[in-house]
């Protein structure tokens, strides 16, 4: 790009952002912290310093990273049932199967964060947690 000018993005969630050229012609820019971009479209313009804007650039982003395994904390509740709480990639899909068979599944919340409450009177056995990100990608069990 040209040295000083100003290049927007617009990433494929709507968030946009912007950053100027350094002095060899070269930029970065970073999507939102946190926020895992879905399947679409890149679109970047450059201004320059007299306010001339560039023609799109467009080009196609495809998140093929699976996320990394949820965090998963187990509670016995008194009536048997349990909770399953941890952290995982914001907007992915959480599923827990319990250790009677049962699942149950949620999305987690824009801090990372999940929770769910098996059917009571669950026995002993094993609990597992898995992730799918906004693009389908799964993730190891936990």
């Amino acid at each position: 790009g040209e040295p000083g000018a100003t290049v927007n993005v617009t990433f494929p969630d709507g968030s946009t952002g912007s950053v100027v050229v350094d002095a060899s012609g070269n930029y970065s820019i970073d999507s939102p912290a946190g926020v895992g971009q879905p399947n679409g479209d890149v679109v970047v313009t450059l201004t320059d310093g007299t306010g001339n804007l560039s023609e799109e650039t467009v080009v196609a982003y495809a998140d093929t990273t699976a996320p990394e395994a949820p965090t998963a904390g187990i509670t016995v509740n008194p009536d048997g049932s349990i909770t399953v709480g941890g952290s995982a990639e914001p907007g992915s899909n959480v599923t827990v199967t319990f250790p009677d068979g049962s699942t149950g599944s949620v999305v987690v919340d824009g801090t990372g964060q999940y929770e769910l409450v098996s059917p009571p009177g669950q026995g002993t056995g094993s609990v597992e947690v898995g992730v799918v990100d906004v693009n389908g990608n799964p993730s190891d069990t936990t």
